[in-house]
Parts: C-alpha cells; sequence; structure tokens
C-alpha cells in the first residue's frame, strides 16, 4: 500500500499555523499581563488616577481617605472583577486580627462586576459582607489601576510602602513588622 504525503489542502494542516498563532498570541498576553501585575518596580512611581467622585462610604456619603489617618493604615485597593484581589483581601482579613493593636486596615473598592459601572456605596457594603470587613473600614472609589494595589500610609498619610499585585501573607507580614517596631 502506497503512502501518499500530507498536502497544504487536507483539513489537519491548515489548522496546525493557526493553533501555533494563538498559542504564541496567548503566550505573549500571559507575559505582558503577568509583568504588569507582578512587576511592583514598574509601578514605584506610581500614582492613583484622579477621580471626579472621590471616596464613598457604605452609606453613600463622600469621605477622604485623610479621615483614616492617625494610626498606620494599610489601604488595600480591589474590585469585585479582580480575582487577585479575592485573594488579597482574604490574606488581609487574616492578618488583620493579628495586628489590629498595631494598624487599622481600609478596603478601597474601585470597580464592580460590570466593568463599565463605578462603585457606589453599595459596593463597598457588599464588598464588606462578602469578606466580614468591618463596614466602616470599606469605602468606594472609581479608579483605574492595577489590581490588587497596597499602600501603607504613616499615623500622618505618609506613604511609606506601596506595592501593585498579589501579597503574600509572609510579604506583608514583613512590611508590618518593619514599619510597626
Amino acid at each position: 500500500m502506497k503512502r501518499h504525503p500530507q498536502t497544504s489542502d487536507q483539513p489537519g494542516n491548515r489548522m496546525k499555523p493557526s493553533i501555533l498563532i494563538l498559542g504564541a498570541f496567548y503566550f505573549a498576553v500571559m507575559f505582558f499581563f503577568e509583568s504588569t501585575i507582578f512587576d511592583s518596580s514598574a509601578n514605584t512611581d506610581y500614582e492613583m488616577a484622579p477621580s471626579q467622585q472621590g471616596y464613598i462610604n457604605i452609606h453613600g456619603e463622600h469621605v477622604e481617605l485623610s479621615d483614616y489617618f492617625g494610626n498606620l493604615l494599610w489601604v488595600d485597593y480591589a474590585a469585585e472583577w479582580c480575582s487577585y484581589c479575592d485573594r488579597q483581601t482574604k490574606t488581609l482579613k487574616a492578618l488583620e486580627l493579628k495586628y489590629a493593636d498595631q494598624l487599622e486596615f481600609l478596603t478601597v473598592v474601585t470597580g464592580t462586576s460590570d466593568v463599565m459601572q463605578s462603585p457606589t456605596g453599595d459596593t463597598a457594603k457588599e464588598w464588606a459582607e462578602k469578606y466580614k470587613l468591618d463596614p466602616q473600614m470599606v469605602i468606594a472609589r472609581d479608579l483605574s489601576n492595577t489590581l490588587p494595589y497596597n499602600r501603607l500610609y504613616s499615623p500622618t498619610g505618609e506613604v511609606l510602602f506601596e506595592k501593585s499585585g498579589l501579597m503574600r501573607r509572609n510579604e506583608v507580614e514583613a512590611v508590618i513588622r518593619k514599619f510597626t517596631r
């Protein structure tokens, strides 16, 4: 029996370049996002984008970040659509009781599950309920930034630490210990 070599007209051969192109595209996108999310050095001078609405508490009232200064303050910027934010919030919740006498934790919800919708007081309230956070320590603000995003403020509001991307528990604790000794 004589075997015929495959030609480019056969269906299997036409799909191989498409699969290779899609695979290359996938890896390029993943590399970009991975380096954006986890490269904290790329964001050392990072400033939050200004917002028209300011911060909003669970009652829908406008508040200022400075209203929360007075103690060391860890601010976690998160959004409903961000899976890393879910993990980050759970990590910070676990540390909240351990370090309650040394600093306060504040969450700023920056986005809803509908990326076209701005977060509201209700968004902040739902986030607090979902993660069993103190509702007075969850506020909302419409921001476009890399998430999760963490900042540690001095009692006077000076930024002591900031990092874009998911932080593991041991990383967060190392930062807290550095500034609470």
